[in-house]
This record gives C-alpha cells, structure tokens and sequence, in this order.
C-alpha cells in the first residue's frame, strides 16, 4: 500500500511537471511568432516593393521604346495596351485575350494590389495609372499648347512623373490617386519621365525630390 502510494504521488507528480513544461513551451513559441511574424511580413513587404519597382522600370523601357517609334510622343489613349508589344503582352488585348486582374503576376499588377483596390465593376484592373496631365485634349494655349505631350518638352524629367501605383480603373489618374500599398501603406512606387523609379512617401515631395504632376512644371 505504501509503495502504491508512493508510484501514484511520482505519476501526480511528473504529470504536474509535464503540463508546465507544456505552458512553458507554448509561452515560447508564442513569443518567437510574435517575433518572426512581423519580420516575415516585413520582408514580403519588402520583396513586394522591389518587383514593383523592377515592373515600373520595364515599363519606363517600353514607354521610351514607344517614344523612338512616335517621334518622342508619350503614350496617350490606353497606354496599357499600346505598349504592351513592348512588354510581349499583346495578346492581353486582342480579342479572347484575359485582361489583367490584381494578383495574377502580370506586369500590370502591383504584387502589393488586391481586389479590394478597385471598384467592384471595374472591367481592367491595372495596378498602375499613367499621369492623367500627360495628353489634355483642350490643352491648345499656354507653354505646351498642345494635347499630347513629348519627352522633349520637359526639362525636368527626373522630376515629372509619368506611371504611379494606383487603383483608378482607367488607368489615368492625378496625385490624388496614388496610392501608398507598400510598407505598411507609407510608400507608393513611381515612373519618372527619364526611365528612373523611386518608393515615394508624399504625392508632391519625397526623400528631397519635388514631385511634379503638371508638365508645365518641369518645363
């Protein structure tokens, strides 16, 4: 009866042992993901970041490829579509071809964007809008006085912005449609008018760069 005794107190015993060995383990592992977790969201973040700036760099190359073949002339009516024999997405836009949606790994989609970004009946969902200052049709008089604009006019392309993340779903926009979709909603990406890319924090200056949205600004 003693030695009974004695085994049922050691099994209570390694039993209360084994449970706060347990609560100590999950109070571990629930430290290291409160860890780990942020710092894998923020390498994704950041991941999302580069390919969306590698992106805009490939378009900034087909935007100049247009311009050799236009005499200088920045793409106007659906960009996206005018220059994607440039980005070998020209089946996109030919009849039965799949239009671009957020997620599906094309270049028209920002890694960062989500369905969400959109109006629920927009029809094409590029992640990106070209400056909607770039062709004015009523835009006869004044420094430029004329609708379409040319690379030539500017004199401060590192400044003027041609391509932004957005969620406009006509793929044209201002400076009040960037959308800030990286790092947390501080960042947005840009296309400049000399083929640069740069993570921006504010839609009119950023890491000392005035950002111009009117080309007769960076004239």
């Amino acid at each position: 009866m003693i030695c009974a005794g004695i085994h049922a107190m050691n099994r209570k015993t390694r039993h209360a042992f084994t449970l706060v060995e347990l609560l100590v383990v999950i109070t571990i592992i629930a430290i290291l993901v409160a860890l780990v977790v942020p710092t894998i969201t923020s390498a994704r973040q950041k991941a999302n970041t580069v390919k969306c700036l590698a992106q805009l760099r490939e378009w900034g190359g087909a935007v100049s490829a247009f311009q050799g073949d236009n005499d200088g002339l920045f793409p106007t009516t659906n960009w996206y579509a005018t220059t994607a024999g440039y980005v070998g997405q020209t089946a996109r836009w030919q009849p039965g071809g799949t239009p671009p949606r957020p997620g599906d790994g094309s270049i028209y989609s920002c890694p960062s964007s989500t369905a969400a970004d959109f109006p629920a009946n927009a029809p094409v969902r590029v992640g990106y809008a070209m400056n909607d200052q770039i062709y004015v049709a009523n835009r006869t008089s004044g420094a430029i006085g004329v609708p379409a604009l040319r690379r030539s006019h500017l004199a401060q392309p590192t400044r003027f912005i041609v391509l932004f993340d957005a969620r406009t779903p006509t793929a044209y926009g201002g400076q009040n449609d960037l959308l800030f979709r990286h790092g947390r909603t501080n960042t947005a990406n840009a296309l400049f008018a000399d083929g640069s890319v740069m993570s921006v924090t504010n839609r009119t200056s950023s890491h000392g760069k005035t950002l111009l949205w009117n080309p007769e600004s960076a004239l």
